[in-house]
């Protein structure tokens, strides 16, 4: 800990503010001071005096607020590109009240982030899970973003106040989100600036299979429901088809150069056995009911096309209860829910490889609560 003096110097070098302060154990030191409406613009000076040790300076500047004379919006041609297309948006500049700018210089950066896009959010406990939000626009702009420069350059805008910045993707490119800073630079030589993420993907939407159960008796009717939306989580309408298919265990020969001691692996087999067409409406979302013809592991799996031609996948697994054949002779615990609330009653599915015996299940929170 040390102790000293703090000073603050207005633009005049007068003295606004002495006092003494003390450090935490860390070194360090924290305060506020009110600046008046009417304190002079200019460079300010902070000082720290420590006896026998020394002065430290430090300045900052304090201004009159002035509002932009020009307002900036980035605007994308679409809200997503699929790689291989010319992606196109407008940087639209106007005066702060009112009527476009013209013959504007905008100066502009694009980056490249590889991104992968995922459906989750489209889960209804995302928020549950999620921890840290995401950031927001302000926090983005703050930053510089971290990725790749594809290119900067400068356009001018029209009659209209716009001006058009477009850049090309290559098709066998893998997905990304291209970051566009534009900046200009007002009548007061202010700059103004705005940012906007542009998705370009491979596949033009993904999909959500959900089923209302994970843990059902064979013939007992599921409600399944499947989601389609674009790379910004924005429902899309698309056709497909849903396979009801049975999982079988398979042995299989492990080839040369595999995990010693194991001449054989297990892996799952789908076998089909139904299949439903399937149109998600203008909400992106459909339901529909079946039921599993018997015991054992079976995959609710969505299979679509989009534009052009590219499989799109996505599944959900449910466990039927009921004698059935595995291989691996394992011992599995299947919830038949992913969340309860509290108080409700959850139901889980004990799969064991033999009959007629004894088995211990605990229960456990941050400690072992209970066991049977």
């Amino acid at each position: 800990k040390r102790s000293g003096t703090f000073r603050v110097l207005d633009a005049r070098g007068q003295t606004l503010l002495q006092q003494k302060v003390e450090s935490s154990s860390f070194g360090t030191f924290e305060g506020r001071f009110p600046i008046d409406p009417a304190a002079p613009l200019g460079t300010w000076q902070m000082q720290l005096q420590v006896k026998r040790e020394g002065m430290w300076t430090g300045e900052f500047e304090v201004q009159e607020f002035k509002k932009p004379e020009f307002t900036l919006e980035l605007v994308p041609l679409r809200p997503v590109y699929l790689t291989g297309e010319k992606v196109q948006a407008r940087a639209r500049v106007a005066y702060a009240f009112g009527g476009p700018v013209r013959e504007a210089a905008v100066a502009y950066e694009i980056y490249r982030v590889s991104r992968v896009f995922e459906p989750s959010s489209a889960e209804d406990y995302r928020w549950y899970f999620a921890g840290e939000e995401r950031p927001t626009d302000e926090q983005r702009r703050s930053k510089r973003p971290r990725g790749t420069l594809v290119t900067r350059g400068e356009a001018v805008t029209d009659d209209g106040g716009e001006a058009l910045i477009a850049f090309e993707t290559a098709e066998q490119d893998e997905d990304a989100e291209y970051v566009v800073r534009v900046a200009v630079e007002d009548v007061t030589r202010r700059w103004v600036v705005d940012e906007g993420r542009i998705p370009v993907t491979r596949r033009d939407h993904m999909a959500v299979v959900r089923a209302d159960r994970k843990v059902v008796r064979p013939q007992q009717e599921l409600t399944v429901e499947v989601r389609t939306v674009n790379a910004l989580e924005r429902p899309v309408s698309r056709s497909g088809t849903l396979h009801l298919v049975k999982l079988k265990r398979t042995r299989v020969p492990v080839a040369e150069g595999g995990l010693r001691g194991r001449p054989v692996a297990v892996k799952d087999v789908e076998i089909e056995t139904a299949t439903y067409p399937v149109t998600t409406g203008a909400s992106g979302a459909t339901e529909l009911k079946l039921r599993v013809p018997g015991p054992g592991r079976w995959r609710l799996r969505w299979r679509a096309t989009d534009g052009r031609g590219a499989l799109v996948t996505a599944y959900a697994d449910v466990e039927a209860s009921g004698e059935s054949e595995d291989p691996t002779r394992d011992a599995r615990l299947v919830a038949a829910r992913t969340l309860y609330r509290e108080s409700e009653d959850a139901e889980v599915l004990l799969r064991s490889p033999v009959t007629g015996v004894k088995a211990l299940v605990t229960y456990e929170g941050e400690r072992v609560l209970r066991y049977d």
